[in-house]
């Protein structure tokens, strides 16, 4: 299956090793609990918030956070604190869309800009 290359920006959530994979994204967004915290992610939220509000053991929590990062789904904020503050995620993308036929399309958009588009 050939699959063009995925459009980006520089400072977007995409980078090389995180390229916008539609078998990769249509695996993740068929997890009932992944696309629960993608929708929660819209404002910053730790992980402990996601455990508690989506009612997770703490380590599922982290694992799926870590796998939607490594994705590009979600996004680090890194902002000043102290050490002992959580860190905060937050969607990467406006909206992921994703197509399933007889090949996966999908096509992330943020701030109205197409950040990555791939075709199966």
């Amino acid at each position: 299956m050939s699959r063009s290359r995925p459009r980006s920006v520089p400072d977007g959530p995409l980078s090389e090793e995180k390229e916008c994979d539609p078998d990769r994204f249509a695996t993740l967004l068929a997890d009932d609990a992944a696309r629960a915290m993608l929708a929660r992610a819209d404002e910053p939220v730790t992980v402990g918030e996601l455990a508690v509000e989506l009612e997770l053991p703490p380590s599922t929590a982290y694992r799926k956070v870590a796998t939607l990062c490594e994705a590009g789904l979600l996004t680090e904020i890194r902002r000043f604190r102290n050490d002992n503050e959580p860190e905060e995620y937050v969607r990467a993308f406006d909206s992921v869309s994703v197509v399933h036929g007889d090949s996966t399309s999908v096509e992330c958009v943020t701030k109205g800009m197409v950040i990555c588009r791939t075709e199966g």
